[in-house]
């Protein structure tokens, strides 16, 4: 079995931080070796966890930023400097609940080639069950692995790994640029976590994520709709019609609806031609009066 290197990206929340480095030291089972990114950090009581458990496993090391480069330059950081063949993330409040979990994330990645990045459960979405992993559509950003080939299909000077231009979405966002690289995007059956969500409950984090999704979807409107679409566009695609997303998802649906969902669709005819009118899956309020 390979090195791993584990990476936090750290800021504030003495606390939640002690109980994600236990959690990791009590856990782990690899030659796994833990980075603290610390983004400059007000709370004297995170450097006294960070200088502890220094202190007290010599495989941990802390890296001090004297400025808060935010969330994705702390991810970018370890990326860029990250020397084994996988690279495991967690927030500072993500705590693993499953002994020897970065055994079996990495042994799912080395069996299975085609898996470029891995999340625990339980925060994953659309999940298409297969014989040793379940496919997902993507992941909440709070714990994952990424096979650094993956990784580095991804990287451009532009957007980095994660692009830091978002504020928010940056990890869904990095898997449909994985997929769109070839790769899959999958879910570990026997991993959990717990996650605290300090970073996501404010009304000010509401906010920068509501910001997000809107910079999101700016970005991805116009890859595949074309330079004049955006959010605000009367007929904006949303993310399931896109490319890397159709094809996925038309997969789940076809698992989950009746079997006869499509079987009988309508029919009009236009200038004497005919068309069926395809019944379409849609998130409840959206696509109403749009042709799809």
């Amino acid at each position: 079995m390979s090195a791993l290197t584990i990476g936090i990206a750290s800021f504030e929340n003495p606390s939640a931080l002690d109980r994600t480095m236990q959690a990791i030291r009590h856990c782990s089972r690899s030659d796994w070796h833990l980075t603290v990114f610390d983004n400059a950090s007000q709370d004297e009581g995170v450097r006294q966890v960070i200088a502890r458990h220094c202190a007290e496993e010599p495989r941990i090391t802390a890296v001090w930023n004297q400025t808060n480069v935010g969330y994705c330059g702390a991810i970018n950081a370890m990326l860029l400097a990250c020397q084994t063949d996988y690279f495991l993330y967690f927030d500072n409040d993500a705590t693993i609940q499953t002994i020897a979990y970065d055994l079996a994330m990495m042994q799912t990645l080395d069996a299975f080639h085609e898996v470029g990045l891995l999340f625990p459960r339980p925060f994953i979405h659309y999940p298409i069950p297969r014989p040793a992993y379940d496919e997902v559509l993507w992941g909440a950003g709070c714990c994952w692995i990424v096979n650094m080939l993956a990784a580095k299909d991804v990287w451009t000077v532009q957007e980095e790994f994660f692009d830091r231009h978002l504020g928010h979405h940056e990890e869904v966002d990095f898997c449909t640029r994985i997929r769109m690289a070839g790769w899959k995007i999958a879910a570990q059956r026997d991993v959990f976590i717990t996650h605290e969500e300090h970073a996501s409950r404010s009304p000010e984090a509401n906010e920068r994520i509501n910001r997000g999704v809107v910079n999101w979807m700016h970005k991805n409107e116009t890859k595949f709709g074309g330079k004049l679409q955006n959010y605000y566009s009367p007929n904006v695609m949303r993310y399931p019609l896109w490319p890397p997303h159709a094809l996925y998802l038309e997969e789940y649906f076809l698992r989950n609806l009746p079997q006869d969902f499509n079987e009988n669709p309508e029919e009009v005819v236009i200038n004497g031609e005919r068309f069926d009118l395809i019944k379409v899956p849609r998130t409840r309020g959206f696509y109403r009066r749009r042709i799809i």
